[in-house]
Parts: structure tokens; sequence; C-alpha cells
């Protein structure tokens, strides 16, 4: 019997523990804002922010009166600045408006109906990337809800990038989000412009807006 304990003690050691300890280190550090985002510095990543930004969506969705949708430039925007709106930035990298698309299908599914809804096109827009599809997840495609935490968080990979957030916080991200989910820049340098756009093509937007694509 004492053997048996033995072996029960030992095999829950070296299977159940260190499982639990994977997904808790991961729930921590929470890279798919689960849980409220990382505990560890209050620095959240750009790391797979579709389905971290729909995991934070779903937790208070019927709060939200007002979705913006856009690119990454968009995810920076602080949506608190929309007055006489809760708003939720439902913005990331290469987003386009066919994605936009099948996410306001995801939100009516949800049966909810936003009075206000804002859409950011920029120069991306015009590109052939930006009819691509492929970048949306299979959630939103098929209305269904996101793997859960402990299935997500089970993983060796996520774990690795967890302890990546802990030593090396930024490292690579172009831009994160803070503690409350608003995106900064992680290197903000002022535009200064020689000249107005609207000096250089007084008399001739058409040639203005050309210029602007090749930007």
């Amino acid at each position: 019997m004492d053997s048996y304990r033995t072996f029960v003690r030992t095999f829950l050691m070296l299977t159940v523990l260190p499982v639990w300890a994977i997904i808790a280190m991961n729930a921590y550090v929470d890279p798919l804002w689960y849980r409220g985002g990382n505990k560890f510095s209050g620095l959240n990543p750009s790391y797979q922010e579709r389905i971290a930004k729909l995991n934070l969506f779903l937790k208070s969705a019927g709060s939200y009166d007002c979705i913006i949708f856009g690119g990454s430039t968009m995810a920076t925007l602080n949506a608190t600045l929309i007055k006489g709106h809760r708003c939720f930035n439902f913005s990331f990298a290469m987003g386009n408006i066919r994605e936009f698309t099948l996410y306001a299908k995801y939100i009516k599914a949800l049966g909810l109906s936003p009075s206000l809804i804002i859409v950011a096109v920029d120069r991306f827009a015009f590109t052939k990337q930006a009819v691509s599809t492929s970048d949306v997840l299979e959630e939103v495609v098929e209305l269904k809800a996101p793997p859960s935490m402990v299935e997500t968080y089970l993983s060796l990979n996520m774990l690795k990038f967890s302890w990546d957030r802990i030593t090396l916080p930024m490292k690579g991200d172009r831009y994160y989000y803070d503690k409350d989910f608003k995106g900064v820049m992680s290197v903000a340098t002022p535009f200064k412009p020689t000249q107005s756009i609207i000096d250089l093509w007084p008399n001739d937007p058409e040639n203005c807006f050309q210029f602007l694509l090749k930007i």
C-alpha cells in the first residue's frame, strides 16, 4: 500500500504539477488576454492581437455601443476619447475591409447592434494584400467561441513566449498595449513635414491621391 501511495504521489508530481505550472505561468503573463492581461509588468505585447482582442471583447461584449476597426495605426487610438460612447478598438496589424466585415457579422451573431461603427481606411487598404482573408480567425469565420484558457495555455510554445515577455518585455514590438489595453507606440517620433500636401497640389487632388498611394 505504501509503495502504491508513493507511486501516486510521484506520478502527480511529475505530471499534474508541471502541467498546472505551465498553465499558471502563462495565465500570469496572459499574452492572449483571458484574465485581464500581463500581471507581471502591465505591458501587453501585440502578439496574436486578433485572438487576444476577441477574448477581451467577449468578456464584456454587451457593454460596448461602439466598435472601431482599423490597422496597426488605428490600434494606438485611445477609444475613450470618443465621447458619448463606450468603444472597443478592434484594430490590429494588417487589418482589412473584408476582415472587418467578417468581424461585424460575428458581432451581429452575438445579438449586438452597436450604434456607432468607425472604420479607418489607410494606405494599406488600396493594396492587393488588403483583400486577403487568410489571417481571419477560424472562430470569427465559423461564428464560434475561442478555445478555453486552459486549452490555449497548456503549451510549451506559449510558455516560452511568456518567459520572453518577462525577460525581454517589448523586444521587436512596434507598439504594445498598457494595463488598460490602450495602444502605445514603442518609439514615437514626431512627424514634422517640411511642406503641406495641400500646398503641393492645391488644384490637383487626383495627383495628390496617387502620390499618397506611392508613399
